[in-house]
């Protein structure tokens, strides 16, 4: 006895909605477990929060009443200033690995805004460093867990420049890609059961080539599933930070001195370079001594108008 495909098609994708519809009530109900991890996390490392940092909540990436029938795709995207970025870097990164996330990518550099070296002496130099850092860090954690990630690491921020969180409703995607391979599949086990079918398929083309491109279509829906089922489990975060230039002075070898074997030409004009910085050390410290200067002067005006009126006194 032949079964209809049309009925049984309907069957599975209702049973494909309801499977949909229950992953996001199983996260739901595990969602009240990151106010308990929000609260046990080392709070006398973090640093002092006002009232409105203790109340940070972000309805977007908390997961709610809507999550019971709708599947959302979290995303973030966060830019702040924090005090120390090193120090701030490491503790997002092990709030995110305890939350049971992970980082996929991050980027510390340097930014050197001026740099100026001064020689001390022979041996020694004294280098000044003006720099800034920036961080910025992808990572990836259990949608559950975004809003204790925003709420938590926003003590560590001092100066938030923009943090958008987003939430995109992907639940008919995944039922489009879960209809398109079920309907593939039902396509494919048709040609298997019934004999006319596929005789009507070999007489129209390469029975071959139909079954491999049909084969791909079911493996592309079933990755294109996969992919927003991973989005949908696992929230983006892109976090940016930054501090303020700081200024750092340390103390480096410097030679210079007269290496054996130099000619007397650069040694001629390394000393017309040293007595050129010689002079100007020397104008340099007669500027600084104007008023000495312009006080002796004065004196010296006063002493001579006296000095004519005491000697024919």
């Amino acid at each position: 006895m032949k079964i209809s495909a049309l009925p049984a098609f309907f069957i599975v994708a209702c049973l494909a909605v309801s499977c949909n519809r229950s992953a996001p009530e199983q996260s739901a109900k595990s969602a009240p477990a990151s106010e308990d991890y929000a609260q046990s996390y080392e709070p006398e490392k973090a640093p002092a929060t006002s009232p409105a940092d203790r109340d940070y909540f972000s309805s977007v990436a908390a997961i709610g009443a809507a999550d019971t029938i709708k599947t959302f795709v979290r995303k973030a995207s966060w830019r702040f200033r924090a005090g120390d970025v090193q120090k701030t870097s490491l503790r997002i990164e092990d709030l995110a690995r305890r939350l049971g996330g992970f980082v996929i990518s991050s980027d510390l550099n340097t930014q050197v805004e001026r740099r100026h070296t001064e020689p001390v002496s022979r041996d020694s130099a004294l280098e000044t460093i003006l720099f800034s850092e920036q961080h910025q860090i992808v990572l990836r954690l259990p949608a559950m867990y975004l809003d204790t990630l925003l709420r938590t690491a926003a003590a560590w921020a001092d100066l938030t420049d923009y943090r958008r969180v987003s939430a995109e409703d992907v639940g008919l995607q995944m039922l489009e890609q879960q209809l398109t391979q079920l309907r593939q599949e039902l396509y494919n086990r048709e040609l298997q059961q019934s004999p006319e079918i596929a005789q009507v398929v070999a007489a129209t083309g390469d029975k071959t080539e139909r079954r491999l491109r049909s084969r791909s279509v079911t493996d592309r829906a079933r990755l294109e599933r996969l992919k927003i089922e991973d989005a949908v489990r696992y929230s983006t975060v892109t976090i940016e930070m930054y501090d303020l230039p700081r200024l750092r002075r340390s103390m480096i070898a410097y030679a210079d001195y007269d290496e054996p074997g130099r000619s007397f030409v650069s040694r001629a004009v390394e000393a017309l370079r040293q007595g050129g910085e010689l002079l100007v050390f020397i104008s340099l410290g007669i500027f600084r001594l104007w008023g000495v200067i312009l006080l002796a002067a004065v004196v010296f005006l006063i002493w001579r108008k006296w000095r004519p009126r005491r000697i024919k006194s």
